[in-house]
């Protein structure tokens, strides 16, 4: 509406309150499209950054003791710390000294054992074992010879505000889980949390549907598995809203 005293054109209060009316729908509707995509990048940029850490750590170790990391857990190789490839403390604690301690950053917080309790739930692949602190706030849990990843970890002393681990948002493996079987080395491929025999027989929709799976270790190891061959991206069709 024009106003025609003073000779300046104005709005009426009704039409300022249509107005913030139309902003404040179209903010509620993109504000958190926008703030989960900042969420997707920032975990993406942790991950794949972690992902280099801890496969320079371990490619350095295996060039000098020629013991291929994923057999760590074999009892040909590991029988004097892991005589059943079950003591899952003792092995991931010699693990971490073998390959990691001395090809990883002087910043990492070392835990003396496993995360524990530091989450509202608990998943023994991110509880037991040996756990640490990288520099970039990533939370790494060593157990059964693969890595239990918390991109953006934070310990709460209130149990009621600790992180609720998903699998697949706030939570990734790299690494496939300890085979006592030796003959079944090859089939590891790097930190893929699957195993090449496993993969070959799933699309990319098997995967999709994987990691939308109710169950946590089939969901987050898709979810890695499509995150990393998708070049390290959350692609439009990732499954999980973040």
């Amino acid at each position: 509406m024009i106003h025609h005293y003073l000779g300046k054109k104005g709005f009426t209060l009704a039409e300022v309150l249509i107005t913030l009316g139309i902003i404040g729908v179209v903010a509620a509707l993109t504000i958190p499209s926008l703030i989960g995509n900042y969420k997707k990048k920032v975990t993406a940029t942790k991950l794949k950054q972690t992902y280099s850490i801890l496969s320079n750590a371990v490619s350095k170790q295996q060039t000098l003791t020629g013991i291929p990391f994923s057999s760590y857990y074999v009892s040909e190789y590991r029988k004097d710390v892991c005589p059943t490839g079950y003591e899952f403390t003792a092995c991931a604690n010699a693990l971490f000294e073998d390959y990691l301690k001395d090809n990883l950053s002087n910043n990492v917080k070392i835990l003396n054992e496993g995360f524990g309790s530091h989450f509202y739930q608990t998943y023994a692949s991110c509880s037991y074992g040996k756990a640490f602190i990288l520099p970039n706030g990533v939370g790494v849990n060593i157990y059964g010879g693969a890595f239990a990843i918390i991109p953006n970890y934070k310990y709460e002393n209130n149990p009621r505000k600790r992180i609720k681990l998903v699998p697949g948002k706030n939570w990734f493996n790299f690494g496939k889980y300890h085979m006592n079987d030796i003959s079944l080395i090859k089939d590891v491929s790097g930190l893929l949390p699957m195993g090449k025999s496993e993969r070959k027989n799933l699309t990319r929709n098997d995967l999709i549907l994987r990691c939308n799976s109710n169950n946590t270790d089939t969901s987050v190891s898709a979810c890695t598995q499509l995150f990393i061959e998708d070049g390290f991206e959350f692609k439009k069709d990732y499954p999980i809203k973040f």
